[in-house]
């Protein structure tokens, strides 16, 4: 009888054995997450530190951490550069005035409304016409200036040159009538317009 009685305290203890080691392992698994936890906001915490310091003293040439914050510089230089770069591709550049995006080829700035230079490559094209009104070189074919929206001059017809035949009426209504509805126009010109912007980039006007 002894024997059974010390066998079922063994099995006893054995049991509050593993019930604490487990408790002792969920336990530490708490703390452990605890700990992870309150390193990821000393991490937080000391970056902002870090990029506050930083931007108090990066042109201070007495700073504490003169190789980093060189680093850092070159690193925000060479970011502005594949930025600029990025807009080049995509034919945005900036307007001399507010410096919003502007792009390429607007007459005025979709932000401030102010006037654009035409760009260089618009300024000597290998043939065209000078536009009346704002002296803007329009290249050939284009029936209107891309800078200020005027007709472009005729140029007068060659003696015996063949005189392209008038339009066929019948064919413009059924392509006009096929042709997917315009986008949204500018009151004042009637150019397209893109949404979202507050001047037309062909006259300037302010949009509604």
């Amino acid at each position: 009888m002894a024997f059974f009685e010390q066998l079922g305290k063994k099995i006893s203890d054995a049991g509050q054995g593993i019930s604490q080691s487990t408790k002792n392992l969920a336990e530490i698994s708490r703390l452990n997450s605890a700990i992870a936890e309150d390193k990821k906001h000393i991490a937080g915490y000391t970056a902002a530190i870090g990029e506050s310091y930083y931007r108090r003293h990066r042109d201070d040439p007495m700073n504490e951490e003169p190789e980093r914050i060189n680093n850092i510089n070159k690193l925000y230089a060479e970011i502005a550069r594949y930025e600029d770069r990025i807009k080049e591709l995509r034919g945005i550049g900036k307007c001399p005035n507010c410096g919003a995006d502007v792009p390429n080829g607007a007459a005025f700035c979709n932000a401030c409304g102010a006037r654009q230079q035409p760009p260089k490559a618009m300024e000597t094209p290998v043939s065209g016409v000078e536009c009346p009104n704002c002296h803007n070189i329009i290249p050939e074919g284009n029936r209107f200036c891309t800078n200020c929206g005027a007709p472009a001059p005729q140029k007068p017809v060659e003696p015996n040159a063949e005189v392209p035949a008038e339009p066929n009426t019948g064919s413009e209504a059924a392509t006009a009538e096929s042709a997917p509805q315009e986008p949204r126009v500018c009151k004042n010109c009637g150019q397209p317009v893109t949404e979202g912007s507050n001047f037309c980039t062909n006259c300037g006007a302010h949009l509604d």
